[in-house]
């Protein structure tokens, strides 16, 4: 489920909640902080380098792109990796049309755009959707899978059975 999450790695434990002490590994994060505006901007605030190499700044929310925000409930993980699997294999087939699949288009709309892939970040968005609509995205994990797996027949098959559950068409 990672997968859908590109962005990620670009913040580091905290910093998307604005967190003024060091990473601790022995203490949890501040949520508490992102009961202020300050915190709370640091999840939308977004900075662009310009072609011209000047960086722009500005606040993206999830709702400019047509997102309604979820139930939280919905995107709890379950713990189930094979589970969490499926959910994300539905997503990726074009099955499940819910909050977890507006996050994973959210989440792959910077790298597209970033890529040159899209005119503007809205553009991206809508190009994501448009890509496991017509079953591309899936086809690029069943490469990944058969190219970074050390044993990729065993690796083609367990994604092929996780397919099979959850009623993804190869």
């Amino acid at each position: 489920y990672m997968y859908g999450h590109p962005g990620k790695k670009l913040l580091f434990m905290g910093s998307e909640i604005g967190q003024y002490e060091e990473w601790n590994h022995n203490a949890g994060l501040r949520w508490d902080l992102l009961n202020f505006d300050y915190h709370r901007q640091f999840q939308t605030l977004v900075a662009e380098l310009t072609g011209d190499g000047e960086i722009e700044a500005y606040a993206l929310e999830p709702r400019q792109f047509g997102v309604i925000r979820a139930d939280e409930r919905e995107l709890v993980c379950s713990f189930n990796r094979d589970e969490e699997a499926v959910h994300f294999l539905r997503i990726l087939g074009g099955e499940e049309l819910n909050s977890r699949r507006d996050i994973v288009c959210l989440n792959a709309a910077p790298i597209l755009y970033m890529m040159r892939r899209a005119q503007s970040l809205e553009d991206a968005y809508q190009r994501a959707h448009s890509i496991i609509d017509s079953g591309r995205a899936l086809a690029k994990l069943q490469e990944f899978v058969r190219a970074q797996n050390s044993q990729p027949e065993r690796g083609s098959a367990h994604l092929e059975a996780l397919m099979e559950k959850a009623c993804v068409q190869k």
